[in-house]
């Protein structure tokens, strides 16, 4: 019963202590984020009783240094992915120009650069038409390119619809025969369907004003004119 209740506390102990190292860790490595200098002394003994070792000037100035290593992997992995999603139309004439002025503003001063302030201005926006163009000269191309490939597997059936004659019966129903129609028809026919067609234009008129009207008598009623 002795060895049972003590193994429990033992492990308890162990948690503690482990618990109370990390926090300590933790904090230290909060502490060099924060300030480039190494952290304050930390306390000589943890509640578990035994001594903490106190890190070394060398392992500090590791630290600082992995730290300042990852940060700035971060950032230019951040900054690299941002620069890959801008539009092409954007980034190459920033690319071009933002280091061409800095050149010229260095080497021939800013009274220079002052004065190729239409440079500055219309290379980038010609830069950009370019691109644009060729990237809907691409868009072009490869549109071409998918609708040729489609023609080509469909010429089989091409071949077979203007074969077998459903080419012409197409043609023949939906261009000569309204030609006939209309032509069997005569004047007094033409007139007839000219006088439905004007007819129901002005019952689909009638219809949509019809809510306006309605609200127009509504109106007129509750101000007594009517």
């Amino acid at each position: 019963m002795k060895n049972n209740h003590a193994t429990p506390t033992s492990n308890m102990d162990e948690t503690t202590s482990g618990s109370l190292a990390i926090q300590y860790l933790f904090k230290s490595w909060l502490t060099l984020l924060r300030t480039p200098s190494p952290p304050p002394p930390p306390p000589s003994q943890v509640p578990n009783g035994g001594p903490v070792e106190e890190p070394s000037s060398k392992e500090t100035v590791e630290t600082d240094h992995k730290i300042q290593n990852s940060g700035r992997g971060v950032i230019l992995k951040a900054v690299s992915r941002s620069l890959m999603g801008i539009d092409p139309a954007i980034k190459i004439p920033a690319m071009i120009f933002i280091p061409m002025y800095l050149a010229v503003n260095m080497k021939y001063g800013p009274e220079v650069s002052k004065e190729l302030t239409p440079l500055w201005i219309c290379g980038p926006l010609l830069v950009a038409l370019y691109i644009k163009t060729f990237q809907g000269l691409c868009l072009l191309y490869i549109y071409s390119f998918n609708q040729s490939v489609k023609l080509v597997k469909n010429l089989p059936v091409y071949y077979d619809f203007v074969v077998s004659g459903k080419l012409k019966e197409t043609i023949d129903a939906r261009l000569w025969q309204p030609v006939a129609n209309f032509r069997n028809l005569g004047f007094k026919g033409i007139w007839k369907r000219v006088q439905e067609w004007i007819v129901d234009k002005y019952l689909d008129y009638i219809e949509s004003i019809w809510p306006t009207y309605c609200k127009l008598l509504r109106f007129l009623k509750r101000a007594n004119f009517i």
